[in-house]
């Protein structure tokens, strides 16, 4: 027998295909699964003895020379070829991101390089670590374990090198240039130049023996190439990669039976990033998609770590995490489904009864794939997290399945049909015609908010390179189409505002993208969309100037208004506080001899404010919320949506806001992180009206964060505006339990979650101590019934600060049934900002006071020590000696 035969463990296969063999009788593992005879009989290969010498040394000097200067040529090649793929681009700094990043396309001839070089191992080892740590911990196309060796083996054994690891290896370097910091120092070379490695060895790999290297090789090109414009290339090699996948069984679990668990683990988890890069690729080009979900045998990837982590996404915290790999296979579920809804022959000839239930199970499709996602994970909180390698995948992910909804509604910027009408409705309504909207599509506020959380989540992504543009921007583009024709239909909806910041940025972007792409499609995409956005505008301020009320509506002594007198004769009095004919003062001093701050002797020397002021601005440095965890219930809308911008611009730590509508709170939290990206953002559904609602939510906001700092009593109901005699018990009941109990329940939630010296605001009414208003004695007692009670919790827990605080007059959604005079109105900002002072130390001497918004910080601050050390600033009873 020859020497090499006998010394040898490995049966013949194994050892041809550098395979590790387990020896196993009568047959080996492998053999089984290639269903081949385990044999012993094929020569060993032989290995030059170090001491053989070459027979001429001045022939094997000129070979050397020879080879050197071929390798010279081509390497001058490629660098000509390579330069005249990326051409230079003029880059404005913001938006340098644009063309990170190389231009990937097939190369126009056959680039083979004999000698298979790659850079010094210090360099790679680096390089592979990286891919391992970002790319393949969301897509674990190799195993670690496996991976690390192979290239180990390739710098030990040079006599055994072979093209398909070669190209395997450049594979993994190309990937890990792309999530690699363009300043850092690996990998040496470029994308092209790894890629165009593989590709001139690609019909060795195609052609030869299969085994699972060569298709992980074929899908790390379609991967690569899927991050270009032209989708030619990764549409052929993922046909192939999946027949050769198909060769090996990788889609049925009898091909793994005899294998180790890791080994069938990873064969599973390639066919199944095949499976999602042909969805994928059928998604973008409307192909069938290659693979049928009826000729899969094999389960989804675990819901549990089992025996690896691979595939698995984890929060920092550890609280939460996420079978990524699982997520996108389920995804590439739904996009089959939705190519098979609307572009396959059966849905281009099926009837509209049909179609519409279909399209209505895609929706539920991806209703329920988002609610399967943990709540951390979401756009949202992704966008306000800070970590850059979370961030670009999920915005891809998001992207993936906010585009399935975009076309199963048919409201995409691709729809031709969809977008003339917006362009008609939108001129028409600009200029003044009156004409109704098309119906908007199925789900529509649902693909709007997706779609308002979506271009967050996208311009938070630091790094925006290529291959990140081109697989997110139809998403991001069809997003700003769908808002912009929110703005249009819905011009009073309550982001309104948010989504114009938001589709400014957005067309900014565009505009970025066109002059770099010269690109004619997108310069039409960009037309358009700027057109929307002017009539959006346009319509926007037309709704605004109709809805300003006449004054003779306020003039006349039939308005039925609240705020009764804003319209005709009215007194200055207290802090320059706008108060009807007739009514007390709102702070009165009993103490002998002193002059309370609400004497209408003093009415013209306070300033009053409508609006914020720089004093009380939540950016000055004196008012920082920095560290802290801010609470405001009733902060889905209105005065608590603006107390909870303004403690985020104020840079608090944490900002959690409660409320009864889910949707609201999302459209206010977004709001929140675009007014302050770095503060974390929590919103719970609550009623306060139930006990054990609220200490849920505490308890859930405070397992997240730690104690409260500051928090805001907000919430609240106007009721029904009746005479006391005939008032409906059930009504008032009503009103009481949300307003009165509602408050109880919250403070005694709060109570034992507050942190040393909390900050505690009722947000109460000046309804509570003026005279009798027509019609308004439900509210004024419940207004009445709050403040005293946060008199009491004031008086019993010396370490709080507490305030009662009127929050100005502001119109809300509580408040839009009054008829409320323009010229009487403040703005919502202006209780953000001065809530912000108020739990500063500069107003610590407002401690268990009842103030206004509206007077001036510094003047109260000028009178510090006479309203803190009298009874100035308490609802109490005047003319009696307290």
């Amino acid at each position: 027998m020859d020497q090499h035969k006998g010394s040898r463990k490995a049966c013949d296969l194994c050892y041809n295909k550098r395979i590790k063999c387990d020896t196993q009788k009568p047959r080996c593992s492998h053999c089984v699964v290639y269903k081949s005879e385990c044999t012993y009989k094929a020569a060993s290969r032989k290995v030059a003895s170090r001491n053989q010498r070459p027979i001429n040394g001045q022939d094997a000097l000129q070979i050397h020379v020879e080879r050197l200067e071929t390798r010279l040529s081509q390497a001058l090649e490629r660098i000509d070829r390579l330069e005249s793929m990326a051409p230079q681009m003029g880059i404005a700094p913001e938006f340098s991101s644009l063309v990170e990043g190389e231009d990937i396309r097939p190369p126009e001839e056959n680039l083979h390089n004999p000698f298979m070089d790659l850079p010094p191992i210090q360099e790679v080892l680096p390089a592979v670590e990286n891919f391992l740590t970002t790319f393949n911990s969301f897509f674990p196309l190799f195993h670690p374990g496996t991976l690390l060796r192979t290239v180990e083996n390739w710098y030990s054994y040079p006599n055994q090198r072979d093209s398909t690891v070669w190209a395997a290896i450049n594979v993994v370097l190309a990937l890990a240039h792309r999530q690699s910091d363009p300043d850092g120092t690996i990998p040496s070379k470029s994308i092209a130049e790894y890629l165009n490695n593989a590709q001139s060895v690609l019909t060795e790999v195609m052609m030869r023996e299969t085994d699972i290297i060569n298709v992980q090789v074929l899908i790390g090109l379609v991967i690569l190439f899927q991050g270009a414009l032209d989708l030619g290339p990764p549409t052929m090699l993922i046909a192939t990669a999946l027949r050769l996948a198909h060769k090996l069984g990788l889609h049925t679990r009898k091909s793994s039976e005899n294998l180790e668990l890791s080994e069938a683990l990873q064969r599973n988890r390639i066919f199944w990033i095949a499976y999602i890069l042909d969805r994928d690729i059928s998604m973008r080009t409307r192909q069938p998609p290659l693979q049928l979900d009826s000729d899969i045998d094999l389960d989804l990837p675990p819901d549990e770590p089992d025996n690896s982590e691979e595939g698995f996404v984890f929060t920092a915290n550890g609280h939460s995490k996420l079978n990524f790999l699982r997520a996108r296979v389920q995804l590439a579920r739904i996009q089959g489904s939705t190519y098979y809804c609307l572009y396959s022959v059966r849905a281009q000839n099926s009837g509209p009864d049909e179609r519409a239930e279909n399209i209505t199970h895609i929706h539920q499709m991806l209703d329920k794939w988002i609610s399967q996602v943990p709540p951390d994970f979401s756009p949202r909180l992704l966008s306000q997290a800070g970590s850059p390698g979370l961030v670009r995948y999920f915005c891809v992910l998001y992207a993936t399945h906010l585009l399935c909804r975009g076309l199963v509604a048919q409201a995409h910027a691709w729809n031709s049909q969809w977008m003339g009408s917006l362009q008609d409705y939108g001129k028409r309504a600009a200029a003044g015609e009156a004409t109704a909207p098309n119906p908007l599509p199925q789900c529509w506020q649902t693909l709007v908010n997706e779609s308002r959380e979506f271009m967050v989540l996208f311009m938070s992504v630091e790094r925006k390179d290529t291959a990140f543009i081109w697989m997110t921007i139809c998403t991001y583009i069809s997003s700003l189409i769908c808002l912009t024709a929110n703005n249009m239909c819905n011009p009073q909806h309550g982001a309104l505002e948010v989504d114009k910041q938001i589709v400014d940025t957005a067309l900014q972007f565009v505009d970025e993208i066109v002059r770099q792409t010269t690109l004619e499609p997108m310069r039409r995409l960009q037309d358009a969309c700027k057109e929307l956005s002017r009539h959006a505008l346009v319509i926007s301020q037309q709704e605004r100037h109709d809805e300003l009320p006449v004054a003779s509506q306020f003039l006349s002594a039939e308005s039925p208004s609240v705020f009764v007198g804003y319209g005709s004769e009215e007194v200055i009095a207290g802090y320059g506080h706008k108060q009807p004919s007739g009514a007390s003062a709102p702070m009165t001093s009993l103490s002998p001899g002193r002059e309370s701050p609400g004497a209408s002797t003093e009415a013209g020397a306070h300033i009053y404010h409508s609006k914020p002021y720089p004093f009380i601005s939540p950016t000055r440095p004196e008012l920082s919320a920095a560290g802290k965890n801010v609470v405001v219930t009733g902060g889905g809308t209105g005065i608590g949506k603006a107390i909870a911008i303004a403690f985020a611009q104020a840079g608090a730590s944490c900002i959690a806001i409660l409320g009864r509508r889910l949707d609201r709170l999302q459209t206010t939290a977004t709001e929140i992180t675009i007014a302050s990206p770095a503060t974390r953002i929590l919103f719970e559904t609550t009623d306060v009206s139930q006990r054990a609602s609220i200490d849920r939510a505490l308890k859930n906001i405070t397992d997240q964060v730690g104690r409260i700092d500051v928090f805001v009593s907000n919430a609240g109901m106007l009721p029904t505006q009746a005479p006391v005699a005939g008032y409906d018990e059930s009504e008032f009941r009503h009103g009481f339990e949300l307003n009165v109990i509602g408050a109880f329940n919250t403070v005694q939630a709060f109570l034992p979650l507050a942190a040393p010296g909390a900050k505690l605001f009722n947000t109460s009414s000046l309804i509570a101590h003026v005279v009798p208003w027509q019609d308004m004695f439900a509210y004024a007692v419940d207004k009445a019934a709050t403040t005293k009670m946060f008199d009491y919790i004031a008086a019993e827990n010396p370490d709080l600060h507490v305030v009662n605080v009127q929050p100005g007059v502001v119109v809300t959604e509580m408040s839009s049934g009054t008829d409320i005079p323009v010229e009487a109105q403040d703005e919502p900002g202006l209780a953000g900002a001065f809530l912000v002072w108020l739990a500063s130390p500069e107003a610590k001497f407002l401690k268990g006071k009842f103030v206004w918004v509206n007077w001036d910080a510094e003047e109260l601050i000028s009178r510090a020590k006479e309203i803190e050390n009298s009874l100035l600033l308490r609802v109490l009873l005047n003319g009696v000696t307290m």
